[in-house]
């Protein structure tokens, strides 16, 4: 399996960070190119301003990479970021974190793009001491 391009989604998830921090290694390893991409559901000024903000703020998480392009795509997110990947080797993606029925009733993005995508596909989790996930959640409900 080659490693040449990788797809990098994002969506400010807890495991955004973590996603980016391994593909910029995987690059570094391979000298691979890596497309950080995010999608927006319409082309309206503010959305594509927020979402260039946001790979903005991930793109350093990628650490010391040659070819990085950060691309604002529009539609839906499984069904792009699917599309996306067909052209690419790899696809990392920061693993969903969130109470299980909530996962189970509203559906867990990285999960379907891991089941519907052509390649291989790395999803990035990074281990949390169970004291600061659930301060997390606490603190996140009463916001």
């Amino acid at each position: 399996m080659t490693t040449d391009r990788l797809l990098v989604p994002v969506a400010g998830g807890p495991n955004t960070e973590f996603a980016a921090e391994t593909a910029g290694a995987l690059a570094r390893a391979h000298d691979a190119r890596i497309e950080l991409v995010t999608v927006v559901p319409d082309r309206e000024e503010a959305t594509v301003a927020e979402a260039r903000t946001l790979l903005d703020r991930t793109a350093p998480a990628l650490g010391a990479v040659e070819s990085v392009r950060q691309i604002v795509l529009e539609g839906s997110v499984v069904e792009t970021i699917v599309e996306r990947s067909s052209s690419h080797d790899v696809t990392v993606v920061g693993a969903a974190e969130g109470w299980f029925l909530r996962r189970a009733l509203v559906g867990d993005v990285p999960e379907a793009i891991a089941r519907e995508a052509d390649g291989a596909v790395i999803m990035a989790k990074r281990n949390q001491a169970v004291p600061e996930a659930l301060w997390r959640r606490l603190r996140d409900r009463f916001r």
